[in-house]
């Protein structure tokens, strides 16, 4: 049975996906009246390439054997080919409020983006990473698979910025794992 901690956090992230999911197809006209058709980052790589993308990420991070903190974080990363995503992640974490325990990670990551014609399946993706992990003095390893996706929030062609959410499993060689729930803000150039 879930815990009232745990119970929150999921519960957060169902209502986060929710609303990061609302995705209205519409144009947009310029101003020679041309109709401009809304074009999600994933589209956007099928028609060019190589797309790059740098982002912030937040949220709450669940450690098996602590209290819910807050974690932040940044992303970057390029689609060198369509579908397909290669980037990295460095995000921070406190893992106990009590001794201060500061976890950072630095994760390469491989992502594969599902794309076709299904609003919120077309801008999700599955992603694995892997990289050192920095607790106190001590360097760890750390694997981490996630789940999520980007919608996009603006209608130009280039230069999209993305609103999305994941949701990771981060396991750490001798120290706590923990369910890492976040959103995310990605700029696409």
């Amino acid at each position: 049975m879930f815990t009232a901690k745990k119970s929150y956090v999921f519960s957060s992230l169902l209502v986060l996906g929710v609303l990061a999911s609302v995705d209205v197809s519409y144009a947009q006209g310029d101003s020679e009246g041309r109709m401009e058709e809304r074009v999600s980052p994933s589209s956007y790589a099928e028609k060019n390439e190589y797309v790059p993308y740098m982002g912030l990420t937040g949220g709450v991070n669940n450690p098996s054997d602590y209290s819910s903190t807050a974690e932040l974080g940044v992303v970057g990363g390029i689609q060198p080919e369509m579908g397909v995503g290669v980037g990295g992640e460095i995000n921070t974490t406190s893992l106990d409020d009590t001794d201060r325990t500061q976890r950072t990670i630095a994760l390469a990551q491989a992502a594969y983006k599902f794309g076709g014609d299904v609003p919120v399946a077309r801008n999700s993706y599955f992603a694995i990473g892997a990289g050192p992990a920095f607790v106190k003095t001590q360097v760890k390893w750390a694997i981490a698979p996630a789940v999520g996706f980007d919608i996009p929030i603006t209608t130009k062609t280039r230069d999209t910025v993305s609103l999305g959410v994941n949701a990771k499993y981060v396991g750490v060689t001798n120290s706590v794992d923990s369910y890492v729930g976040s959103a995310a803000v990605k700029y696409w150039y």
